[in-house]
């Protein structure tokens, strides 16, 4: 029993740990404000990153040690004190979006990078417009870590690997593709609104 619980704890370590090799195609970001909003609809509506990342993208806790999970925090998507956005550069987003990896190569925890993965080149662009004007949050997030259990579930294959880490289930050679219209929304994603 020990071995296994060492050998599953080993693999699962060595999954969060794994490193991907992908150059993201080079793109102009655009600041007018027409893109802005094409991105804020794409990070609001169709992302849903407010549902984790607190409503001003400041980072929130969304589990807890009691949970049993561990303590995760979604990051920081501003240029405030402990955001990302002061030190992402437009390769670091793209990774992020296109391939759900960390500019390191890391795996990005959780995020549904599945869901932009094949968007179109000028959509990724016009969801980092948005994300550079956000207002600074000055936020710390504490850096991710797994509980014991759903360590060893996860490199025991209990809990799915593509269900933690989604650049196990993305398709990165996918065609990209327009994403999907503000009135094609609801058709889409429920509790999702046009914006104003």
């Amino acid at each position: 029993m020990v071995v296994v619980v060492v050998v599953s704890t080993v693999r699962a370590n060595s999954l969060l740990t794994q490193k991907w090799e992908f150059e993201p195609e080079l793109v102009q970001i655009p600041s007018d404000a027409e893109a802005v909003a094409h991105g804020q609809y794409l990070v609001t509506h169709f992302m849903f990153c407010s549902d984790y990342h607190s409503a001003d993208l400041g980072g929130a806790q969304f589990f807890t040690p009691e949970d049993g999970a561990g303590t995760l925090w979604a990051s920081n998507l501003t240029s405030g004190q402990g955001g990302i956005c002061g030190t992402y550069t437009d390769a670091d987003w793209l990774r992020a979006l296109r391939h759900g990896i960390r500019p390191n190569g890391e795996n990005l925890i959780i995020p549904p990078a599945e869901f932009s993965t094949t968007f179109g080149i000028d959509d990724l662009a016009d969801m980092i417009a948005y994300l550079k004007t956000l207002p600074p949050v000055d936020r710390q997030t504490p850096t991710l870590a797994l509980a014991f259990m759903p360590k060893v579930m996860l490199g025991l294959g209990v809990i799915p690997v593509s269900e933690v880490l989604p650049a196990h289930k993305i398709d990165h050679a996918a065609v990209p593709q327009s994403a999907p219209a503000p009135e094609r929304c609801s058709q889409i994603c429920s509790g999702c609104v046009s914006p104003a």
